[in-house]
């Protein structure tokens, strides 16, 4: 039965409607005072500011309360200018902003962030909307009054967004009007504003003293909405922990990939986790252009613009992002000095032992120009020769005039070719710096790039992880977003770096290598996708990065309206490692041996494969079972090995019999992590 038609039968003389706006017309699916959480949680995402979100959470409440005592009016009457004006107080006090921000551009970023916390967490009473619809066909004057902590600009957002801004004649918000339903004192005001008795007002709502008791003492008729199933979810939400919340939404994502034909698509949670906080950081440091590195960086480019489309609270404050295709094997090309001053070291710590052949194709020469300087230096061009960098055959290649020709012909042409690349990004590097983002693990490119521009230009590098420790300078700073050996490694650092090499290989480019650069006219780039690589990539991965992108959008929807700290999600990231580490199904272990296949250095000793190698431990058995008794975290990256190597050896009930290890395995790294938290705590030993 619609609401307001027995009344309006026996009312005739009613024709103006007074509604209500919160558990009336619109409803939340949170606490009210969670949205002030979520508005502190897109703050801190967007200004990357120094505190935490509870603080940020309290902050604003007792802004509130300090103004609202201040002018002696109620908190709903208080302008909601001025309690964002206490906040920027506060935090300019101490010190919580990392960037100097105007007043006027903090209160635009907070209306934004307070209006996308209201709409993630409000669904509409259809009913009564579709009744108030009617009667404004009928006729009838529609105006909504609420006490209501927002301005009325942002209100009316909120209006349009449920689309249902037309049907209000005008909007009063108490805080906006400086008075309120808690009080009464609105009522009077409104009656006034809008030239009606009270005689034909009807008002609408779901407080009982607010929308009936103080309407009453203007003689405004009411109809009271209970509305207890809403009233008690409201009660019912303030119990819980955000915690809870947080795990149980990474449960659901993680249950959901594993049931799905893509194994290992729950890497995608480690991607978003990344993704937030490289946009934090970027925000932070108010970087303006970012280059996403070829080939890992394609499909990060892709999700981080996604994430700054749906969750940037201003598109003046974008971040450009730029595609940079870029190697090893490329950027040796533009950064190769001039021959007699070259000492090929690169070339030397990654091959080691070579032959002509392989030392001469790091160039770009035709097999033309290889015969020519073969022809010329009488080498066997197959050959492989001990430290080639360093050999006598090494000195008589040097002084070939056929090399030396082509040498710096391509030498130079590379450079020529990669400046015009690069400037076609049209970046200010000198002012800006460049920003690098890529997969890991110790930032190279950082080091060429820096080098090329002659030290000149600051390179600051954002990784998923850092592993590997390089020289760093004030202009080479680089930075592991989700595990780091900067500025030390921790437990968590030590479990997230296992399996790195997935992390690679399910951010694989739908395109090949870059080994060189040429003309505009010609791309700028010159590319080789390595044959298996491509099929890997177009058979496997191709799917599984289509899916994960899905699961990606629905991670982050489900994220928006709840609130976590950093030290939760890097908690969970932990856990996640052990568990998709040790617990590999069959269907897991083949996904992993057919796709190895595809995995291609593309600069190096060109091997197939992810090969794990007994000696690569470095220590004995002995030791190696030592360390894991007392430091389990710090064998895991063996550990997650064998159940792979036991599969490729086709020993499929070895394997089904090493489980009851493996859980054994879990279920020990959890209680050593206990007993050192509880007993150890001063980590002395």
């Amino acid at each position: 039965m619609k609401v307001t038609s027995t009344t309006l039968r026996k009312n005739s003389n009613i024709n103006t409607i007074f509604c209500d706006f919160f558990d009336t017309l619109i409803h939340r699916n949170v606490h009210p005072n969670y949205v002030y959480k979520l508005w502190s949680k897109y703050l801190i995402q967007e200004l990357g500011l120094n505190i935490n979100i509870n603080d940020l959470y309290k902050t604003r409440l007792q802004s509130l309360a300090y103004i609202s005592n201040k002018q002696q009016i109620r908190k709903v009457e208080v302008l909601y200018k001025d309690v964002i004006a206490e906040v920027y107080n506060r935090f300019i006090n101490n010190n919580i902003f990392p960037n100097k921000i105007s007043f006027e551009t903090f209160l635009k970023l907070s209306s934004e962030a307070d209006y996308i916390a209201e709409i993630s967490v409000q669904f509409t009473n259809k009913n009564l909307i579709e009744e108030l619809r009617e009667l404004k066909s009928q006729g009838k004057n529609i105006y909504l009054v609420s006490d209501f902590y927002l301005s009325k600009t942002i209100f009316m957002k909120i209006l349009k967004y449920h689309s249902i801004d037309d049907i209000f004649n005008d909007v009063f918000i108490s805080c906006a009007v400086g008075h309120s339903k808690e009080n009464g004192s609105i009522y009077k005001y409104v009656l006034d504003k809008t030239n009606c008795t009270s005689e034909s007002v009807l008002m609408i709502g779901d407080n009982k003293k607010s929308d009936v008791i103080n309407a009453s003492k203007y003689h405004i008729k009411s109809i009271y909405l209970k509305h207890s199933k809403h009233k008690r979810r409201n009660k019912l939400n303030a119990i819980g922990n955000d915690k809870n919340d947080f795990n149980l939404i990474l449960k659901d994502i993680e249950k959901t990939c594993k049931k799905s034909d893509f194994p290992y698509s729950q890497y995608i949670i480690f991607f978003t986790i990344f993704i937030e906080r490289l946009y934090k950081e970027a925000s932070k440091k108010q970087i303006k252009n970012i280059f996403f590195l070829a080939r890992e960086g394609h499909y990060l480019k892709k999700m981080f613009d996604y994430y700054q489309a749906n969750n940037s609270l201003f598109e003046s404050q974008k971040i450009n992002t730029h595609y940079f295709k870029i190697s090893r094997q490329s950027a040796m090309q533009f950064a190769l000095k001039k021959l007699d001053e070259e000492k090929f070291k690169y070339l030397e710590e990654r091959y080691g032992n070579m032959s002509l052949r392989m030392f001469l194709e790091n160039f770009l020469f035709p097999d033309s120009k290889i015969a020519e300087i073969v022809e010329e230096t009488k080498l066997d061009e197959n050959e492989i020769i001990k430290q080639f960098v360093t050999s006598e055959s090494m000195t008589v290649l040097r002084s070939s005039n056929c090399f030396k020709k082509y040498y710096e012909e391509n030498r130079v042409a590379q450079k020529e070719y990669f400046n015009g690349y690069f400037n076609s990004f049209d970046v200010d590097i000198k002012k800006e710096g460049i920003t690098l983002v890529d997969v890991g693990w110790g930032g190279s490119m950082q080091q060429w790039l820096n080098e090329y521009f002659d030290k000149t230009v600051s390179v600051t590098g954002y990784y998923i992880g850092l592993k590997k420790i390089y020289d760093i300078t004030d202009q080479t700073k680089r930075f592991g977003i989700n595990f780091s050996i900067y500025p030390n490694e921790s437990y968590t650092d030590t479990l997230l770096m296992a399996n790195s090499q997935l992390y690679e290989q399910l951010l694989s480019a739908p395109h090949g290598s870059t080994l060189g650069y040429t003309s505009k006219e010609n791309d700028y780039t010159i590319e080789y996708h390595q044959e298996n690589e491509k099929y890997v990539y177009d058979n496997y991965f191709s799917a599984t990065q289509d899916y994960m992108f899905s699961i990606y959008k629905l991670f982050l929807e489900k994220l928006k309206p709840i609130t976590y700290e950093d030290t939760i999600v890097q908690k969970n990231m932990t856990d996640l490692t052990i568990r998709t580490g040790l617990f590999s199904r069959n269907k897991d272990l083949k996904f992993l041996k057919d796709v190895t296949q595809g995995f291609f250095q593309n600069i190096g000793n060109t091997e197939v494969g992810i090969v794990y190698k007994t000696e690569k431990i470095g220590m004995s058995k002995a030791q190696l079972i030592k360390t894991f008794f007392l430091y389990p975290e710090k064998t895991f990256r063996y550990l997650v090995k064998l159940k792979p190597m036991l599969y490729n050896t086709k020993s499929k009930v070895v394997a089904w019999l090493f489980t009851p290890f493996v859980n054994g395995v879990y279920y020990y790294i959890k209680f050593n992590k206990y007993i050192r938290d509880s007993f150890f705590n001063k980590e002395l030993i």
